[in-house]
């Protein structure tokens, strides 16, 4: 018998970085009401995250957080349960380590259990975000050992100039696309993603999973990667701290992260 469909139950998305979390400050306390709140009214806030789930600490799953689009939308999860698993093949994978080898990029393999990264570390902000992961969240395993067993959703390219991307882009642009994040000459990142998938297919596979119309969706974002997931979804909101590119496309703005930017979002559309 086909499930009946939830009304008036909204489901709202978060992106994780710049949104809800900062590396250094945590969680605002605004925030962590914020979602209280949601969660006593009827509502389903769900984490929407380039992080993949090995890299999402359970702190912020227990604030309330009933699902998981993580990975840029190839790993889907709802109450702990997994509802999709999109991993790169045997035979990818080891496509994506020898074309990092070959054109000397720093990577980071990203799954739903564990991290890979190169051994041969040079770039700093690299190396601080490996020792970041390094954290009792994740597990963290050299990526050249035993490429048979690497189990990856998606990875994280760290670069200097574009052009250093280029190549490696190119040789992969049939199984991998890339997301851009620009912040200076010599330390950028780009996040490559399995070609067909994003935060937005991510929310479009809980959304049916979960039998709630896309009307009843909202989604808070802040970075390139979240301009599929704000586009998609019925109310796509934009942080304060967004870039001009999620200005740009987001129908809705609300204060930034540090200005209790989720509150008073959820606030103006009466979630909470």
């Amino acid at each position: 018998m086909e499930n009946k469909k939830i009304v008036n139950k909204k489901i709202i998305f978060f992106d994780i970085d710049g949104t809800i979390y900062d590396h250094r400050t945590g969680v605002e306390p605004s925030t962590k009401q914020a979602i209280a709140m949601l969660v006593e009214n009827g509502h389903i806030p769900v984490l929407c995250t380039g992080r993949a789930r090995a890299m999402i600490m359970e702190e912020l799953i227990d604030l309330g957080f009933q699902g998981i689009v993580g990975a840029c939308g190839t790993y889907v999860e709802y109450h702990g349960k997994p509802v999709q698993n999109r991993i790169l093949s045997r035979q990818e994978v080891r496509r994506v380590v020898d074309a990092s080898v070959k054109y000397g990029l720093e990577v980071i393999l990203e799954g739903s259990k564990a991290m890979y990264y190169n051994e041969d570390l040079k770039r700093s902000k690299y190396l601080d975000q490996v020792r970041h992961m390094t954290g009792k969240y994740v597990s963290l395993l050299p990526m050249i050992v035993n490429i048979d067993s690497i189990e990856m959703n998606k990875l994280t390219v760290h670069f200097g100039k574009e052009s250093e991307l280029k190549e490696f882009r190119e040789d992969l642009k049939d199984i991998l696309e890339a997301i851009i994040h620009f912040e200076g000459d010599d330390d950028n990142y780009a996040e490559c993603v399995p070609v067909g998938y994003s935060k937005a297919t991510g929310i479009e596979t809980l959304l049916q999973y979960l039998n709630i119309d896309q009307k009843e969706s909202y989604a808070f974002g802040d970075s390139v990667n979240d301009l599929e997931m704000i586009q998609y979804v019925n109310y796509g909101i934009a942080m304060g701290n967004s870039s001009e590119e999620v200005f740009e496309v987001a129908k809705y703005r609300t204060s930034g992260i540090y200005e209790d930017g989720i509150y008073n979002g959820l606030k103006e559309f009466a979630l909470i």
